[in-house]
């Protein structure tokens, strides 16, 4: 029986579920003793065996402190136009097994001189699945603008700036049939209900991604993916996830100029067949290598 501490303060959100899917999968394992916290500094971590540093214990300002443990940390790279300094600095000093689903890793492994183990955002697929319901709607999208007069002038690389406001612009003055829910202001730019969100995506042939700031590959590209919807991305910088986000093969990449846009819709959009093949084979790239439960399964064979 192996001792786990996972701190995660927002381990019961009910509105965004990607800060508990992870403590959800460790709960449910017969091998381990989990003992879940908000607050690292309130624990003797060397009687544990992995301490784990859940998104949401990721998410502010670390202090500038020495841990003094042997025991394995594993920490995930977050919200990273807030107090990036901090979380960097105390990665760093203590040693700590770094997560990120960015696909910046190679430009912020080389600037803080950091290794940083790529990942997708580990989620339940019991919960997000593919429904028995037709596809009825062309193409999906939802989401958070991400005005770029809202970050630094780093959080995006040029051809990215404002890209999710540039497709809603494009999408609008097309024929496709959809469903878009994109904005700046919070309540008008998700779908709330889980069920439902789970449902909108089941409806949709073809469901519309970008990378958030710092090339953050956000929770919905892992939604996709579990819900056998076709994933459209954007193209990334560099190759960071190119065994596991394949043009064609796992998703439909598209120009940060937006220039194949329409093409690529238009095209996938009436052959159900390319989009059945490509988001099947997501589907199970993901289960194999990203859900909840087999990066439990992973973090516990590696560092226990």
């Amino acid at each position: 029986m192996k001792n786990i501490l996972y701190i995660e303060p927002r381990n019961s959100d009910s509105q965004y579920l990607y800060y508990t899917y992870i403590g959800k999968a460790l709960g449910e394992r017969k091998d381990i003793k989990l003992t879940v916290g908000s607050n690292l500094f309130r624990y003797n971590l060397d009687q544990y065996d992995l301490i784990l540093l859940g998104y949401g214990a990721c998410a502010g300002e670390f202090p500038d402190q020495q841990l003094n443990t042997k025991t394995p940390i594993i920490a995930f790279l977050f919200k990273l136009s807030n107090h990036q300094a901090s979380k960097i600095n105390f990665f760093k000093r203590n040693n700590i097994n770094i997560y990120s689903q960015h696909t910046r890793i190679p430009e912020f492994e080389d600037k803080f001189n950091i290794k940083i183990n790529s990942i997708l955002y580990p989620i339940d697929m019991n919960i997000f699945k593919p429904y028995d319901i037709d596809k009825d709607h062309d193409v999906g999208m939802t989401g958070a603008l991400h005005d770029i007069a809202h970050y630094s002038s780093s959080a995006y690389v040029d051809g990215e700036k404002n890209i999710r406001q540039r497709i809603v612009n494009t999408l609008n003055d097309t024929t496709f049939k959809k469903i878009i829910q994109c904005s700046d202001v919070n309540q008008k730019a998700y779908i709330k209900d889980t069920k439902e969100y789970i449902n909108t995506i089941n409806r949709c042939k073809i469901w519309v991604c970008t990378n958030a700031d710092h090339g953050d590959l956000t929770p919905r590209y892992s939604e996709i993916m579990s819900c056998k919807t076709l994933l459209f991305c954007n193209e990334q910088p560099y190759d960071t996830f190119s065994d596991t986000l394949i043009d064609n093969e796992t998703c439909v990449f598209f120009k940060n100029d937006l220039s194949d846009l329409e093409e690529k819709i238009t095209y996938f959009a009436s052959d159900i067949s390319e989009c059945q093949r490509i988001s099947g084979n997501a589907y199970e790239m993901y289960k194999s290598n990203f859900s909840s439960v087999k990066f439990a399964e992973n973090i516990i064979r590696q560092y226990t």
